[in-house]
């Protein structure tokens, strides 16, 4: 996936984040680390977030992933986010 999408998956529409009581958290930067095959996600908050890909429908729909590669699906990471 990384090597394909990359570039663009690296845009803050391709990602949700979200506080741990399920408010939506808009990511301020996405950054490609070639060096270990990932993104970098920055947003402004603290406590526990949870960040994964939009659905495999809007993932298409921005032209990554469809046919004839399917959809793609992400799992749930969850973060914890130091207090300021």
């Amino acid at each position: 996936m990384y090597d394909l999408y990359s570039a663009d998956l690296a845009d803050g529409a391709a990602w949700v984040v979200k506080t741990d009581a399920g408010v939506a958290v808009t990511p301020t930067t996405v950054v490609v680390d070639a060096a270990t095959k990932s993104w970098a996600i920055s947003f402004t908050g603290d406590g526990k977030h949870t960040i994964t890909l939009v659905p495999p429908a809007n993932l298409s729909a921005a032209e990554i992933g469809g046919y004839p590669d399917n959809g793609f699906e992400a799992d749930t990471l969850t973060v914890t986010m130091p207090e300021a």
